[in-house]
């Protein structure tokens, strides 16, 4: 659909129909979604021409379609059709992995789903819901990011994590959860000192910028790996399989018999030996028994 976008404010109109496909916009959200309380008098005539335009190259390159409906105007496309709807879903089968335990399998469509981007979200499209939307998606892919990150953490990959980690909080150097993600990769791979020196960094940047102290959670990262009670997650990875565990079998076999029983006769006469030598000196006699 690149080519039938055209001119930024068509590539506006696009997007506020692509992000609301199956619903019908009306031609009052479209002039708001591309310029706001700033729309001209010829705005209107602009909208329907963007629409005109859009409805003629996508009915050239592919089988969606802009319909006129009592409501406004309505987008029909295949769900795949849409990278977003392709990203969801991929996101919601690695959490499935993840909850069942398959870290590798998250990790990799973690992967995948942060492949299908291509920089900024809506990048150059002018207009305050392109605006809006660029937050909300770069929000979503961060949260992938973390997620894919957190996932190879649990897996024990802590020297690849970290440095992932490191170059994510230059960007947001204010994240709290990417924060205590490469805190924790860094004291998993023997890089304490390195680890409390993020914790320093990042609470004098919330202090400084926004006024508050850490969150509870990531003091208690903090003083777990300064206290050396810090529990690293475990290193595991249970396939798929459908079953639970089986349940590990106790023993049933009886004790091995002794090779023979000694009595205590020798060992009471030295302790009567001890006795009579402790009465003949000045000094304490310590005795143990086992």
């Amino acid at each position: 659909m690149e080519e039938a976008a055209g001119q930024p404010r068509q590539c506006a109109v696009l997007a506020s129909l692509l992000l609301r496909a199956g619903r019908p916009v009306s031609l009052s959200t479209l002039v708001e979604d591309v310029w706001g309380d700033e729309a001209p008098p010829s705005a209107v005539g602009s909208v329907r021409t963007y629409v005109y335009r859009l409805r003629q190259a996508l009915s050239e390159q592919s089988d969606s379609s802009v319909r006129l409906v009592d409501g406004g105007y309505l987008l029909r496309i295949r769900p795949d059709d849409l990278d977003l709807n392709r990203f969801k879903q991929t996101m919601a089968e690695a959490r499935k992995a993840r909850n069942c335990g398959d870290l590798a399998l998250a990790a990799d469509l973690l992967s995948q789903s942060l492949g299908m981007w291509n920089g900024v979200a809506l990048a150059g499209v002018p207009g305050p819901f392109a605006g809006m939307q660029r937050g909300v998606l770069g929000e979503l892919r961060l949260a992938c990011a973390e997620e894919q990150l957190a996932c190879e953490v649990e897996r024990g990959r802590y020297a690849e994590a970290a440095a992932e980690l490191s170059a994510l909080l230059v960007e947001h150097p204010l994240r709290e959860r990417v924060c205590g993600l490469l805190m924790t990769a860094l004291y998993g791979a023997g890089r304490q000192s390195e680890a409390l020196t993020i914790y320093h960094t990042t609470s004098h940047l919330l202090r400084q910028r926004l006024g508050v102290n850490p969150s509870p959670e990531l003091q208690q990262v903090h003083e777990r790996i300064l206290s050396g009670r810090f529990q690293l997650p475990k290193n595991t990875n249970r396939p798929i399989t459908g079953r639970h565990p089986a349940s590990p079998q106790a023993p049933a076999q009886l004790p091995a018999a002794l090779p023979s029983l000694v009595g205590r006769e020798k060992e009471q006469e030295q302790l009567e030996r001890l006795a009579d030598d402790a009465e003949a000196s000045s000094s304490v006699a310590i005795c143990v028994i086992g």
